[in-house]
């Protein structure tokens, strides 16, 4: 595993607010899979059951868009030069985020 750059490792990784968001999405995201277990308990149909398991991944995937934002906002702001090692970082991120 890539080491994390000096500006992720100052403590507070995202604000009160971001946080609330996050934990919306991801509630939603819950929420989704119980949906999904609960559609193949009751034997629904299988095109039913993937068009949910798709959209629940599509709604994982933008949260974690929303945290690499969140974490590029804060690189930002702290006027962070790239450099080899922070764009490395970042684009590793990108990546196993979309994979």
């Amino acid at each position: 595993m890539q080491q994390q750059p000096t500006f992720c490792k100052d403590g507070t990784h995202r604000s009160a607010a971001e946080k609330k968001e996050l934990i919306r999405r991801l509630n939603i995201v819950s929420g989704q899979v119980a949906t999904i277990m609960k559609m193949v308990k009751e034997d629904k149909p299988c095109d039913d059951v993937l068009l949910n398991c798709m959209s629940t991944a599509a709604a994982l995937k933008s949260a974690g868009n929303f945290v690499i934002k969140g974490h590029m906002d804060k690189m930002f702001a702290k006027k962070i030069k790239s450099n080899d090692e922070e764009v490395e970082y970042l684009n590793s991120l990108f990546n196993r985020l979309n994979k």
